[in-house]
């Protein structure tokens, strides 16, 4: 959906500016896409805060688009309201002159771009946001695809909760891992969280990567929810893989309060992906299974929870983690 902000008149003018790469490139007429916005924040071995995440564009059309970088000038930019829903003002840090990059996006396909701050470049000026620890933040992006005098896309809203800087407060039901205290939270859905936490960064092609999640209810809402990766979805660079192993798993009820830590993920040859069915005159396409390749991936795990009070049957949600970054080498 495309939204105009009279916020970001000054952050995103409609002129490029002469000096650097700032620039326009060609758009058809009506072509639209999909941005998604993922986050987290982490503090590091050092003390120090770190908010990193992902950006997500997403072809809509039938038709080839040329895309510019979102590092490039007068692209991208960042919204940020602050827990009681006012607009936090970026600051100017310094100036930036980047290069200026463009990519080939297929019809239907993905770009995943990968950022370590808040940060984005205006003109000639490098801007960034002063966030307090223990706050949640609502955040949003600002994206033109096309250069500054193109239309701009605005990603969903998306929750950033930066924690204490000396950690987060124990959590309740059952112990958790010390990685928890440095990993936010995704967003909620209906009072429900999850958090992801790989078990390292930085594994071999021969090696399966492995993770722990969590799932809390901070709701009013009575749910119950499985302690399994079996019914849940897992998101790799952008695409949502289903389990398709054998499942033995019995229910849990996750009523207000309750939590659950440490249940185990794995990244292996059981997630398949199911292609878009758009010619239902034609078979299905062929489901995919997941392989990861050497280089940067950006992992999403999805729990499904169930309304119990839903008739006739239960209904299911799933409730997205934050994203995590591995490195497979």
């Amino acid at each position: 959906m495309k939204f105009v902000f009279v916020a970001l008149a000054a952050l995103l003018p409609a002129v490029a500016y002469p000096m650097g790469e700032a620039g326009d490139t060609d758009w058809p007429k009506g072509a639209t896409v999909e941005v998604q916005l993922r986050l987290s924040a982490a503090v590091d071995t050092n003390g120090n805060l770190k908010v990193s995440g992902v950006l997500l564009i997403k072809n809509q059309t039938d038709t080839p688009l040329t895309i510019q970088s979102p590092s490039n000038r007068l692209v991208l930019a960042f919204l940020v309201f602050d827990p009681l829903g006012n607009p936090v003002a970026p600051k100017g840090f310094g100036k930036a002159d980047p290069g200026f990059e463009t990519h080939s996006l297929s019809p239907r396909s993905t770009h995943t771009y990968h950022f370590e701050t808040l940060d984005f470049i205006t003109g000639s000026a490098l801007f960034r946001y002063d966030l307090s620890p223990g706050k949640t933040y609502r955040v949003l992006a600002v994206y033109r695809p096309a250069g500054p005098n193109g239309p701009g896309f605005a990603s969903q809203e998306t929750n950033l909760e930066i924690p204490n800087l000396g950690g987060f407060a124990a959590d309740s039901h059952s112990p958790a891992s010390e990685s928890n205290a440095v990993v936010a939270w995704g967003e909620p859905v209906e009072g429900v969280s999850t958090r992801l936490r790989a078990d390292k960064k930085r594994w071999a092609t021969n090696e399966t990567p492995t993770f722990k999640f969590d799932v809390r209810n901070q709701g009013q809402r009575k749910f119950g929810t499985f302690q399994g990766q079996e019914l849940g979805r897992l998101e790799v660079d952008g695409v949502w893989y289903s389990w398709t192993g054998p499942i033995d798993l019995k229910g849990s009820g996750l009523p207000p309060g309750r939590e659950y830590h440490d249940i185990q993920v794995s990244l292996g040859s059981e997630w398949w992906a199911t292609q878009e069915w758009r010619d239902k005159t034609q078979a299905p396409p062929p489901r995919i299974p997941l392989k990861l390749l050497a280089g940067n991936h950006t992992i999403c795990f999805a729990a499904e929870i169930r309304d119990i009070t839903a008739k006739p049957e239960p209904q299911s949600i799933y409730v997205p983690s934050n994203p995590v970054e591995i490195e497979i080498n």
